[in-house]
């Protein structure tokens, strides 16, 4: 269950694409990572906390603290997709439980208050509960997201203050989850497993949605060139594993460290009650 074990790659010659496809989470149906890694996103704001008009539907790049928004659709190679759960907290962020990073959704995700899955209910668990239970809005909190790691192939990006950077082979993780779901999903689920999906270069248009007054914008992906992959792919991809591996052994030291403190109360519990009796 809190197996952290991630397979590397030395040669992609000497592995087959299905195994590949299943390493990277491409296949197999069923939250912060590493800080360090500029974040990906589409800016949904309109303006930020200062005032400031942001370009609201463009993709926006995190890189060392500094938001940066791309001119026109970047080009970009999604290198790597898992699947993560977690139960944002309002009132202490810090304190919001998460799980493990695993490629298929069939797999087990320990979390780190010592549960699994945060918590989340399978859907016919969720369908027999009562409208108005304490438990269902409860669900609703915790989030199933598709991790993508991937590297920017073409695309120069500007800071509001209008400070330019050229992005091209920057590394990013983009938590995609709400409305952003579906396309990466059913983008990924196009592919197979005979199509390696780092092997494409995508371009990132947005698509404009209302509902009500609310207007978002959700990605819209189409390959535009196939590369050859090479010994530069194999780097990339090991790098992420290592950046995984590291991110689930914290959450899976939480999970045992939680584990642990519950069974101490229980025994406490236990200890309790027979002196009582």
């Amino acid at each position: 269950m809190t197996d952290t074990n991630l397979t590397t790659v030395e040669d992609l010659n000497k592995i087959s694409t299905e195994n590949l496809a299943a390493m990277i989470g491409q296949v197999g149906l069923g939250k912060p990572v590493n800080s360090g890694i500029p974040r990906f996103a589409i800016e949904q704001m309109a303006e930020n906390d200062e005032g400031e008009r942001l370009p609201k539907g463009s993709y926006r790049l995190k890189v060392d603290g500094e938001d940066y928004y791309f001119e026109g659709n970047p080009l970009v190679r999604l290198y790597v997709r898992y699947f993560a759960y977690d139960a944002f907290n309002a009132d202490n962020p810090k304190e919001s439980p998460r799980t493990v990073m695993k490629p298929s959704l069939k797999e087990d995700f320990p979390d780190s208050k010592g549960g699994m899955k945060c918590g989340k209910l399978t859907p016919q668990e969720i369908e027999a509960l009562p409208k108005d239970s304490s438990l269902l809005a409860a669900q609703k909190a915790i989030k199933c997201t598709q991790i993508i790691y991937g590297y920017v192939h073409q695309g120069n990006a500007k800071t509001i203050d209008g400070e330019e950077q050229d992005m091209v082979g920057t590394p990013f993780v983009w938590s995609v989850r709400g409305s952003a779901f579906q396309p990466l999903w059913n983008y990924i689920g196009k592919l197979g497993q005979k199509n390696i999906m780092f092997s494409n270069v995508i371009e990132l248009k947005t698509k404009r949605n209302k509902m009500g007054s609310v207007t978002y914008f959700t990605p819209e992906l189409s390959d535009v060139e196939k590369l050859k992959l090479n010994d530069d792919d194999v780097g990339r991809i090991n790098t992420i594993m290592d950046d995984i591996k590291s991110y689930n052994n914290r959450i899976v030291t939480q999970h045992k460290e939680h584990l642990k403190d519950k069974l101490t109360s229980e025994e406490l519990d236990v200890s309790d009650s027979l002196e009582v009796a």
